[in-house]
């Protein structure tokens, strides 16, 4: 359950969101001439040379994202953090307002990195600049101050509880719908006798929608 679980979550993000893949200048990172970006470039080139992170093109794109790594937690990361034995990996996102966030999490193979604990990482963060040798007192005031944590993690669930995925969903329905369409109508003496039992099906599942979206507003308010 847990693996079909993480392949729908999977499908689902790639499919509905931007990813290193499709966006290469998150990938490469990119980041303009002013202040607050210049040290985030500047922190983005430590983070490589001397602590160890990297690139992935595997990665959710979130929006305003403008840049990205990740690092494999060492034991020692997770007993100082008293991490779960899940949470593996650092991954340091940044965004075009000049933020800079860390989530500690599950990595991206790992069954729970949809489900699975999603943590603030600002404290690990911090630590890691203020204890760098590269960067002078004065880069590591302002690189601190620009760290906040975001989470757009919940918006990668394949739940109906998801605003974002109930509407990804509607829109796939439309053009999967377009495209059958589309091929009936190519071979209409074929799905000619399904059309009815067609239209018939789609106004109960319609209606059945409908309803249970009534009944939840209902207990809600």
């Amino acid at each position: 359950m847990a693996r079909f679980e993480y392949v729908n979550n999977l499908l689902y993000a790639f499919m509905a969101h931007p990813t290193g893949v499709t966006r290469p200048d998150v990938f490469l990172g990119t980041f303009s001439k002013f202040e607050l970006s210049q040290y985030q470039k500047l922190l983005f080139d430590v983070l490589k040379k001397d602590e160890g992170f990297k690139r992935t093109p595997f990665q959710v794109v979130f929006p305003e994202q403008n840049a990205g790594l990740i690092k494999k937690l060492s034991d020692s990361d997770k007993q100082t953090y008293s991490l779960d034995e899940s949470v593996d990996e650092a991954h340091i996102r940044f965004y075009l307002n000049g933020a800079i966030s860390c989530e500690l999490e599950p990595n991206r193979y790992h069954v729970e990195h949809y489900h699975g604990s999603h943590l603030d990482g600002s404290e690990y963060l911090e630590n890691l600049v203020a204890n760098n040798e590269s960067l002078t007192t004065h880069d590591k005031e302002n690189i601190i101050s620009q760290i906040e944590f975001r989470d757009y993690g919940e918006t990668c669930i394949a739940d109906e509880e998801n605003p974002h995925y109930v509407q990804h969903t509607k829109k796939r329905g439309l053009v999967l719908g377009f495209g059958a369409f589309c091929v009936m109508g190519r071979y209409s003496e074929i799905f000619e006798p399904l059309l009815g039992i067609g239209a018939f099906a789609l106004f109960v599942g319609t209606a059945a929608y409908d309803r249970r979206n009534q009944q939840n507003n209902e207990v809600e308010q």
